[in-house]
């Protein structure tokens, strides 16, 4: 069934209804980062939309929970927001436990070895780096790396967020050279845009967590309960042609 889907998919790019059923599959084999990526390209304008534009299977695979209950634990140990944690690790590995950077940093919180060994040692370095694709061993370090910078930054979410991505001396250096009376003010003034776009998101997907399990969002409802069944629901959020160009984001998840 999913090779046929592939086959499909490559023959008929342009239908979202096809993307939708490879995600259930992926969906269906606990492949959530698949899912996800499926869905952003049969959806790649969700963000624009209001929930009623989506139905709810859509969102589910667009903001996944997998390790909810890890995440939460390790969050209430640390004093953290856990839809912070979520969207955090939406960005840094799209759910993906054996994500591994460009710049070595490993699992779903894309830690680095060194940072998670606190020491320059090859054998706790190696140890480290293995044990990093572990999702306890990640999630706990990275939840208490995170509340360390939080700290670091009083407690501000943008500022933790810019430092997570870019480094706290980077963080602190922007901070002595300017003041910043809110949090759209610090981070409109991001020196880097790269760093810019990732707090953006971060903090983006860290409100949408927050609505999908604390609020009362309405889904667009299909004829049938599985959102590949309306065409419509899908094709109405696509983006148009005129911001096919828009600047991309070095996140993996827009």
């Amino acid at each position: 069934m999913e090779e046929y889907l592939k086959a499909a998919i490559a023959e008929s790019l342009s239908v979202p209804e096809l993307r939708l059923l490879l995600a259930r599959e992926d969906a269906a084999k606990n492949n959530q980062t698949g899912a996800l990526s499926d869905t952003l390209k049969a959806a790649p304008a969700y963000s624009q939309a209001d929930f009623s534009a989506l139905p709810e299977e859509v969102w589910e695979f667009l903001y996944p929970l997998p390790y909810s209950k890890l995440i939460v634990r390790e969050a209430a140990r640390n004093n953290l927001d856990p839809y912070l944690v979520m969207g955090l690790i939406r960005q840094e590995s799209a759910f993906n436990p054996q994500a591994l950077s460009s710049a070595n940093a490993r699992g779903l919180m894309q830690v680095l070895p060194e940072t998670a060994a606190g020491s320059k040692r090859a054998s706790r370095v190696r140890s480290a780096g293995r044990r990093l694709y572990e999702p306890e061993y990640n999630i706990r370090f990275g939840c208490s790396y995170l509340s360390q910078l939080l700290k670091k930054f009083d407690d501000k979410p943008e500022m933790a967020a810019a430092a997570y991505n870019a480094g706290d001396f980077r963080v602190r250096d922007w901070s002595s050279k300017a003041s910043f009376p809110d949090s759209l003010t610090f981070m409109e003034s991001i020196p880097i845009p790269a760093t810019r776009s990732y707090v953006e998101l971060v903090l983006r997907d860290a409100e949408i967590y927050r609505q999908l399990k604390t609020g009362s969002p309405h889904f667009a409802v299909c004829g049938e309960s599985k959102a590949a069944s309306s065409p419509k629901a899908v094709k109405s959020v696509r983006p148009p042609a005129a911001k096919k160009n828009a600047k991309r984001s070095s996140a993996p998840v827009k």
